[in-house]
C-alpha cells in the first residue's frame, strides 16, 4: 500500500466513526452545528458519514433516505428516531436494514433544518417541519 494512502484512510475512519455516533464528545454538543447552519450543513457533518452524500445510505446497514417509503410516512416517527435514534431493524422500499441510528444532539431548530433538508433532497417530496414540531415530540420523549 502507498504509504501516503495509510494516513488519508485513518482521517476517513475517525471521521466515519465521529458522524456515525453523532458526537464530538462533548456533553450536550450539536456536532459542531449552530442555530444559524442550514440543513444540508447539519447533514453533512452529522448524517452523510452513514446515508451517503447522495442519500441512498449503504446496503444492508444504513438505509436510504432518498425516495424512502419509511422516512415519507410518518414525519413524527422520523422525528423520534432523529432525537432517540434507534437499534431497531427497519425495511425500506422492501429492504431491510440493521445499522444503528445513534440520538443526533441537536436543537430543535437544527432538527427541523436537517429534517426539512431530508425531506426536499434528492427528489423528495415530503414535510416542512419548524422548531415547535421538534420539540412538541421531544416533549414526549421525556
Amino acid at each position: 500500500m502507498h504509504p501516503q494512502i495509510i494516513p488519508a484512510l485513518a482521517g476517513v475512519v475517525i471521521s466515519v466513526f465521529a458522524a456515525c455516533n453523532g458526537s464530538n464528545g462533548s456533553s450536550g454538543s450539536t456536532a459542531g452545528a449552530t442555530a444559524s447552519t442550514d440543513g444540508k450543513t447539519i447533514y453533512q457533518k452529522t448524517c452523510v458519514a452513514c446515508h451517503n452524500s447522495d442519500g441512498m445510505g449503504a446496503p444492508g446497514m444504513y438505509p436510504p433516505l432518498a425516495k424512502s417509503d419509511f422516512l415519507l410516512a410518518d414525519k413524527y416517527r422520523a422525528i423520534r428516531q432523529l432525537l432517540k435514534g434507534s437499534s431497531t431493524p427497519v425495511t425500506v422500499n422492501g429492504t431491510s436494514y440493521t445499522g444503528m441510528m445513534p440520538p443526533q444532539p441537536l436543537s430543535d431548530e437544527e432538527a427541523a433544518q436537517v429534517l426539512n433538508y431530508v425531506y426536499h433532497a434528492w427528489g423528495n417530496n415530503g414535510f416542512t417541519l419548524n422548531a415547535a414540531d421538534i420539540k412538541a415530540v421531544r416533549d414526549t420523549l421525556k
